[in-house]
């Protein structure tokens, strides 16, 4: 099922009502059983123009693909528990799949009312020239072939970027990344806890790794970069120098540098920078890309094969919290 909702700003305040009052003894929660039910929801969302798409999930992994198409493609998996079949079935059946846009952006989320515990997977495939942002509450995020730059957020797992081009954002609480890039306009990775591991082609500008708690090995390309590396505990290699933590190397020659920031607290750094590459070929424009202006005309298929469509109209606020 798809559908358009307007989700209300009370969501988290009444997540935190529910919550006390089963602390209390109150039925009002019915998805803390074992039993477990699973739904699968596809559906086509348009390439709006802007070419940006927000996408966000909670308790589930995030996997986008980029392919030969011409739309968003998405396939959802959901989930939900209760105390018997019958009722993690009936939990499961009310999540849904939520689509909309806003401010030309296309917005895609799932929706998990209020005392369901549950979530949700996605599979997608896109077009390469999407720039897309993936935003988890709980789960591994995974994206393969964009070109136009990604975003990825989660709280609470790992998060692999693959053959991408433009900006690059990757952000964890807790988990390791790895970020193998063709060529990065920008490039910022955080994790609270978990190694950092990236490779790709840096363009002049800033550039900026952090991890609280876990190592940090890069293998680069670029011209003119100015590289600056601190860590409270571990040893600062760069192309198999030491250095004092704090300390800045420059390499390569030319006017545009690129500057690279590379911190850690508790861990060592490994960096090979190959400064020698010039002609940094630009990140891929939107044009050409084969789309619906809108994000109209949302089309999925339920498993029993029932077609849905969703309105036009655009909610107020974006998918993925806990609805009312």
């Amino acid at each position: 099922m798809v559908v358009m909702m307007n989700i209300p700003r009370i969501a988290c305040c009444s997540v935190i009502a529910s919550f006390a009052l089963s602390l209390a003894g109150c039925s009002l929660i019915t998805g803390f059983g074992s039993e477990r039910a699973k739904r699968t929801v596809t559906a086509s969302v348009p390439v709006p123009e802007s070419g940006k798409c927000s996408l966000s999930t909670v308790n589930g992994s995030i996997e986008c693909v980029a392919a030969d198409v011409d739309s968003i493609e998405i396939q959802v998996d959901f989930y939900a528990y209760g105390y018997t079949e019958e009722e993690a079935q009936a939990n499961v059946d009310q999540l849904s799949l939520e689509a909309s846009e806003i401010d030309g952006d296309a917005i895609v989320g799932v929706v998990v009312p209020l005392g369901i515990r549950g979530g949700a997977s996605f599979k997608l495939r896109v077009p390469k020239t999407l720039e897309l942002k993936a935003t988890s509450s709980n789960g591994a995020i995974h994206l393969d072939g964009m070109v136009r730059g990604v975003q990825a957020k989660t709280s609470n797992g790992g998060i692999t970027i693959e053959n991408v081009a433009g900006a690059v954002e990757a952000t964890s609480s807790n988990g390791k990344i790895l970020v193998d890039a063709t060529e990065m306009t920008s490039l910022n990775v955080n994790t609270s806890n978990g190694a950092i591991n990236i490779s790709g082609q840096l363009e002049p500008g800033d550039h900026t790794i952090r991890t609280s708690n876990g190592s940090i090995r890069g293998t680069l390309r670029s011209g003119a970069i100015s590289v600056s590396a601190q860590t409270s505990n571990g040893k600062i290699l760069v192309n198999g120098k030491k250095i004092d933590s704090g300390s800045s190397l420059a390499l390569g020659e030319g006017q545009d540098v690129a500057t690279l920031m590379l911190q850690t607290s508790n861990g060592s750094v490994d960096l090979s920078v190959d400064s020698s590459v010039t002609g940094v070929p630009s990140v891929p424009s939107v044009t050409g890309v084969t789309g619906v202006t809108g994000v109209t005309g949302v089309t999925g298929v339920d498993t029993v094969g029932t077609k849905v469509r969703a309105p036009s109209s655009s909610p107020s606020s974006s998918p993925s919290a806990q609805s009312k």
